[in-house]
């Protein structure tokens, strides 16, 4: 059996899911403070109600933050203000850790180990 590598150009549908994932990343609406405006609320529902796994981490809940890389996945392990932590993995391939990187850097600063 062997396992290769499609280019996003290759699969559409990927590619828009990575589009979606990574434009949470970059979009104004991940900069507000949590509690902001009634569509910020809005967009915090519309994201929980799109997919039972799907969450809402507000930065400012976020006291350590580690990206990490291995062979065949990657991935970033939250602990979270209340005590809880998180773990969100991807494939290795995927440019998602230099993208995160370079993007939570600024927002959490010595927060976060990479």
């Amino acid at each position: 059996m062997s396992c290769r590598v499609v280019p996003e150009s290759h699969c559409p549908a990927r590619a828009a899911q990575f589009d979606r994932l990574m434009s949470g990343v970059v979009s104004p609406l991940a900069e507000r403070p949590a509690g902001g405006s009634p569509s910020y609320s809005a967009a915090h529902g519309a994201i929980l109600s799109a997919h039972r796994t799907n969450k809402v981490l507000p930065f400012t809940e976020i006291t350590h933050a580690r990206i990490h890389g291995g062979l065949t996945t990657s991935g970033m392990t939250l602990s979270m203000a209340d005590g809880t932590h998180h773990k969100l993995l991807w494939m290795s391939t995927e440019p998602a850790r230099g993208l995160l990187r370079d993007r939570l850097l600024p927002l959490l600063g010595p927060r976060l180990a990479h």
